[in-house]
C-alpha cells in the first residue's frame, strides 16, 4: 500500500492508483469524500486544437483523482486490519467466500477479478461471465450456493 499511495502523486499514475486502492480495500473515493479534481494542466484525451493529431480518449477518464492526504490518512486508520501477506479484494480476504461476495456485490472491475481468481483456483472451472446478460448471471449465481 505504501507504494500505491506515493504514486498516488503523480498525476499520470493517480487514478489507476487510487482505483488499486479502492479494489484492494473497498474504499469508495467519492463516497468518502476522498476523491479531488484533477490537477491543474493536466492533458488527457483529445483537445480542441486542431493542429493535435493525438484524438485517442483517456481510458482513465472515468476514475476520480484520490485526496492523497486524506486517503493516506484513511489507511493509516486501517491498516492494522489488513494482515501482511494476505491478498485482499473490496476489503475482504480473498478467500472462496470472500470472492463469490464480490462476484455478487461487487462493481464490474473488481468481478472479474473475482471470477478469474475463482477459476485459477479451482482447476477445471470455468471463468465466471461477468459480461452476460443479468439474468444468466443470477441464475449462474444461484448455483454457487
Amino acid at each position: 500500500m505504501p507504494w500505491l499511495l506515493e504514486v498516488a502523486g503523480d498525476p499520470a499514475l493517480a487514478r489507476l492508483s487510487g482505483q488499486a486502492i479502492s479494489l484492494i480495500t473497498g474504499l469508495d473515493l467519492a463516497a468518502e469524500q476522498l476523491a479531488q479534481r484533477a490537477p491543474s494542466g493536466l492533458r488527457a484525451g483529445p483537445t480542441d486544437d486542431p493542429s493535435d493529431h493525438d484524438v485517442a480518449m483517456d481510458p482513465d477518464g472515468d476514475l476520480p483523482f484520490p485526496d492523497v492526504a486524506g486517503v493516506s490518512a484513511w489507511w493509516r486508520r486501517r491498516a492494522a486490519e489488513y494482515r501482511p501477506g494476505t491478498r485482499y479484494l473490496l476489503g475482504r480476504a480473498m478467500t472462496r467466500e470472500g470472492l463469490e461476495q464480490a462476484l455478487r456485490e461487487g462493481h464490474q472491475i473488481a468481478r472479474g477479478a473475482a471470477a478469474v481468481e475463482l477459476s485459477l483456483r479451482e482447476r477445471g472451472r470455468a471463468v465466471f461471465e461477468v459480461r452476460g446478460p443479468g439474468f444468466a448471471q443470477q441464475e449462474a449465481l444461484g448455483r454457487l450456493g
